[in-house]
């Protein structure tokens, strides 16, 4: 199963990256096969559910499993993220992915430093509260990602790309994804990261859906979603 869906938008005008998740969305599509959700499609469906893909010409779809997102965080360095108490304690206690490195966690409360087995368990962490933490866990990480990109220069910045490029599932060519990165360059030192969960709060449902738990939307939940996703991209 996916672990992770999320939505990123590059706003130029005001030099912002928007991140929204897309968690256990239930679509009502008929594309469940293999026991997976096919992304694209949910991604395609949603887009068009709020109205809002016509605003954007550039759609990409990039997928990395758990062992490329850990190399992608160890080749940038690691990412900085504030644990809380519970966090640090679940972590040591029960998230040590260095199975190869057999070493022994000792992350404290307050800002932490990093490697990518760490931040992977740290973004799949949800018994200690919910799936919505969880995904919020997942954007801090994305945001700590750009927050470490904004310190690279050009040369740092194309070493990361190339080395990146191969764990990568998508749609973008490797000169897409390095011409991309280079074109932002220029934006990433002021850049204002946006981050929010979609659907709010109050503006979903739960619901069973061949054994499964997820999140149903009802047509006064999808406007108040494109409603929001078009402010946040400030479309008109």
């Amino acid at each position: 199963f996916k672990e992770s869906n999320l939505v990123e938008v590059a706003n130029r005008k005001y030099n912002e990256a928007d991140l929204s998740d897309l968690n256990d969305y239930y679509s009502g599509m008929s594309n469940y096969l293999n026991g997976e959700y096919d992304i694209d499609a949910v991604y395609n469906f949603f887009f068009k559910l709020m109205y809002i893909q016509k605003y954007y010409k550039n759609n990409y779809n990039v997928e990395i499993d758990f062992n490329g997102f850990m190399e992608a965080i160890d080749a940038i360095g690691g990412v900085e993220i504030e644990l809380t108490s519970a966090e640090a304690n679940y972590l040591n206690k029960r998230g040590n992915w260095d199975i190869e490195e057999n070493k022994h966690w000792n992350l404290k409360k307050g800002k932490n430093l990093l490697n990518g087995s760490q931040a992977l368990a740290y973004s799949r962490i949800r018994k200690i509260d919910s799936d919505f933490r969880r995904t919020e866990r997942q954007r801090t990480v994305m945001t700590a990602l750009l927050e470490k990109a904004k310190t690279l220069d050009v040369t740092e910045i194309y070493t990361l790309v190339k080395k990146i490029v191969p764990m990568l599932a998508t749609d973008m060519s490797a000169n897409q994804i390095l011409n991309l990165a280079l074109d932002m360059l220029p934006m990433l030192s002021e850049l204002n990261v946006v981050s929010q969960r979609i659907p709010m709060d109050g503006k979903y449902s739960y619901a069973n859906k061949n054994g499964a738990s997820v999140i149903t939307l009802s047509s006064a939940d999808v406007e108040a979603v494109r409603k929001l996703l078009m402010k946040t991209m400030e479309v008109k």
